[in-house]
């Protein structure tokens, strides 16, 4: 168990961290790129501007953690159970969501282009201050999801749907 430990400027490259409990923890400015977090839990825990390329979070319950400034390209989340999840102007692009069932995620001013989500629905998430020029998600997982009207279009062609442009 990892409690009120902060890390800061640390490399844990290719490292990985099974069945670990990190309770009130703080990764500041660390690069865990294609680092593995399996069937652990993240309690009260905060990565700040953080390099996470590749990360994977796998069977991960994660409670009041936060995710600000961090670079999280092709970062894959799979079967975990997230409580108060936060991502604020991180980048997500090609990110995996696959099973996850979350509790009040908030997703700020990130970048989300070609995240993919599977059996991970984004009803009554809010994403309109993301940007994203497109997403992989199903009809179903999209319903709910609160947008910006710019981002309309993007979405109304997940469900099929075409628009027309305005004739004079």
């Amino acid at each position: 168990m990892a409690i009120g430990i902060v890390f800061e400027r640390c490399h844990f490259v290719d490292c990985t961290f099974s069945h670990i409990d990190f309770t009130d923890a703080s990764f500041l400015h660390c690069d865990l790129s294609n680092c593995t977090f399996s069937n652990s839990l993240l309690y009260r825990t905060a990565f700040t501007n953080c390099k996470m390329v590749g990360t994977k979070f796998v069977g991960m319950t994660l409670t009041a953690t936060s995710f600000v400034d961090c670079l999280m390209e092709r970062a894959a989340f799979e079967e975990s159970v997230w409580k108060h999840v936060t991502y604020q102007a991180s980048t997500l692009t090609n990110s995996d969501w696959y099973a996850v069932k979350h509790d009040h995620l908030l997703i700020d001013r990130c970048e989300l282009t070609d995240a993919r989500f599977e059996e991970t629905t984004l009803n009554g998430v809010d994403i309109s201050t993301s940007q994203f020029s497109a997403l992989h998600i199903s009809k179903d997982d999209v319903e709910g999801c609160i947008i910006h009207a710019e981002q309309a279009p993007i979405l109304l062609a997940i469900c099929g749907i075409r628009l027309k442009e305005a004739v004079d």
